[in-house]
């Protein structure tokens, strides 16, 4: 494990083949694991090549080794990013028009991105 993230009631972990670990419980849940209360760390498939992951409450945010961003989970205060205020609990979305992200910090309901330039 290189890097650990943890949220209100969720951790997410990085792995050294950037493949995302996950455990805790369901309160606030979001990531595209769709699972609740993980005891033991899970194995998120289908996402690779991740280099940074931070938590907030109840959404998660992560950069891959492209320097894009990705998002998920709850959105009420348009923390992801997206330009709206829509949850995506099932899957990350990626922030379009978004470049060369080389850092990403989250609150409770906001996040702070660093960028290259």
């Amino acid at each position: 494990i290189v890097q650990v993230a943890c949220g209100g009631v969720r951790t997410y972990m990085i792995d050294s083949t950037g493949q995302i670990w996950t455990c805790g419980g369901l309160g606030g849940r979001s990531g595209p694991d769709n699972k609740e209360n993980i005891v033991i760390p899970d194995l998120i498939m289908g996402l690779n090549n991740i280099v940074q992951v931070s938590c907030g409450s109840g959404y998660v945010i992560m950069i891959n080794n492209k320097n894009e961003a990705w998002t998920w989970g709850h959105n009420s205060y348009g923390q992801l990013g997206q330009g709206d205020v829509h949850a995506r609990l099932l899957w990350p979305t990626i922030i379009k028009d978004f470049e060369d992200v080389v850092g990403v910090s989250c609150g409770s309901n906001h996040v702070a991105f660093l960028v290259r330039n």
